[in-house]
């Protein structure tokens, strides 16, 4: 459970913009306070441009991989002074050969980490991070998936959301993220079918019973649905 301390997530990465600009918009705003609805922040975000802590004139953050390789790889010593002003941090980065894959469990597993220390994304480019960095100080290292991008940024930002969104008073709704797909406990549950106007849609109905404003069945309907198995497409009766 986080407590009353404003905790912060800091992002360690060679394009800064590419954070700070999804920083400004959407439930990460709403995060860091300052508007509106939400002027005292739920987190504070920190971005860090690796290039800082680069050893030379030139910014360099990378080397060539010993052994031979089409990619650089993130240098190590230059990683190291990245993360030194906080050292309590815990460190967080992404590989596809990760054994740990990042889902609702882990969400809710960081939430609470944030109840005594920060969090710190390492956002990888190139082809990777020097190992010996990543066993000295990398606390977990998460898949979101089989595949390979670019950089760590998106994967970085997208798990950091996925937290955000949980901190109290971030969602204009405070059930929605207990509502949502794997809220609540159930992560094994996908949320239910959506519908909205109109009430017909190239001849697709929406259900009877969620026009029928009978609570009890509405809840029933969405219980029943809220059960359909990852990847299949729930076609609930008219």
């Amino acid at each position: 459970m986080v407590t009353s301390r404003i905790p912060s997530i800091r992002f360690i990465t060679i394009y800064p913009d590419l954070i700070r600009s999804y920083l400004a918009a959407g439930t990460m705003r709403r995060a860091a306070g300052g508007t509106p609805a939400r002027p005292r922040p739920s987190l504070r975000f920190e971005v860090v441009n690796l290039r800082d802590f680069a050893l030379d004139k030139h910014g360099t953050v990378d080397g060539k991989p010993y052994g031979g390789m089409d990619s650089m790889v993130l240098r190590a010593d230059v990683l190291a002074a990245a993360i030194a002003p906080h050292p309590q941090d815990l460190i967080i980065s992404t590989a596809p050969s990760a054994s740990q894959y990042f889902d609702q469990t882990e969400v809710e597993w960081l939430l609470d980490q944030l109840a005594e220390r920060d969090l710190c994304f390492i956002c990888g480019r190139f082809g990777g991070i020097d190992t010996r960095f990543e066993q000295r100080y990398i606390n977990k290292m998460y898949s979101v998936g089989d595949f390979v991008a670019a950089g760590g940024e998106l994967p970085c930002l997208m798990m950091a959301e996925a937290i955000a969104r949980l901190m109290p008073g971030v969602l204009g709704n405070a059930l929605s993220g207990r509502a949502d797909s794997f809220g609540g406990g159930q992560h094994d549950y996908l949320e239910h079918p959506l519908y909205t106007q109109p009430r017909v849609f190239e001849n697709l109905a929406v259900p009877d019973v969620l026009l029928s404003g009978n609570h009890q069945l509405i809840n029933q309907w969405k219980q029943q649905f809220s059960r359909t198995k990852r990847g299949q497409i729930a076609t609930p009766p008219s």
